[in-house]
């Protein structure tokens, strides 16, 4: 047995029973998802690691996404880089010069 329901919007959008063949609009909905940007700084051990070498990015973000789990935080947390206009994920922070 189905039972279909429609928002009647004459009546404040309660919901009331509906013919299951009638075509009507329709509403969608999901979850909100909170979305959270965090800048991070990496300093280099060795000039021959490549910060944008997809391999490692991968293996940085399995493992920060271990140290936020272990941490507490949920384990459906989905991690992801932000890459820049260039491509890019990191890039070389300039020296800043202290001026006379």
């Amino acid at each position: 047995m189905k039972t279909c329901v429609a928002a009647d919007f004459s009546k404040s959008g309660k919901w009331v029973d509906a013919g299951c063949g009638w075509t009507l609009q329709f509403i969608c909905y999901r979850q909100p998802v909170s979305m959270h940007v965090i800048k991070v700084w990496l300093q280099k051990p060795n000039s021959d690691v490549d910060l944008n070498d997809p391999a490692f990015l991968d293996e940085l973000l399995v493992k920060m996404k271990k140290e936020m789990r272990d941490k507490g935080l949920d384990d459906n947390i989905q991690l992801s880089w932000k890459k820049q206009p260039d491509g890019q994920v990191f890039h070389k922070e300039e020296e800043k010069r202290d001026e006379l």
